[in-house]
């Protein structure tokens, strides 16, 4: 029979719970509440919910966009007045800051995909496996042959 989880048990899970969400480090957590840091890693691992966490991590992004957003009208209000009084290079540095906010606040709502591009078609390691395929198969011309055109499709641009 599996034992009760210690965490689950106490009076201050709650709070125990959103320091967890929080991400505080659980070095911390489990001396400032005398706990086992397996204790914690097990429960935040089991018991934790993850709409909780997932709740948490929505509301801090919201938290960044509201000040983002107060950044950028800071910066445009910088900027109108430098337009007003005629010092262009403030104007312009305000517009550089836009961009930059611009930017961000794209990079926080997701609309960037900044994911890395991986073309292994050209490492060294492909190479070498897809050689290592075609060598294996040299006993066997037909497979052989229909293996290489598939990579040569692959290996072809669209």
């Amino acid at each position: 029979m599996a034992r009760a989880c210690s965490i689950c048990s106490r009076v201050d899970r709650d709070v125990i719970d959103e320091l967890l969400i929080e991400g505080l480090p659980m070095r911390r957590i489990a001396a400032q509440y005398e706990l086992a840091e397996s204790s914690l890693r097990r429960h935040r691992a089991h018991h934790l919910s993850t709409l909780a966490v997932e709740a948490r991590e929505s509301a801090r992004a919201d938290n960044l966009l509201v000040r983002v957003n107060h950044l950028t009208g800071q910066a445009h209000r910088i900027r109108i007045m430098a337009e007003g009084s005629g010092d262009l290079r403030t104007a312009l540095a305000s517009i550089r800051e836009l961009t930059r906010l611009v930017e961000l606040t794209a990079r926080l709502a997701g609309e960037l995909g900044e994911q890395p591009t991986v073309n292994i078609i050209v490492s060294q390691q492909w190479v070498a496996v897809r050689t290592l395929v075609v060598d294996a198969l040299a006993p066997y011309p037909q497979a052989r042959l229909a293996v290489a055109e598939k990579l040569a499709a692959l290996e072809t641009p669209r």
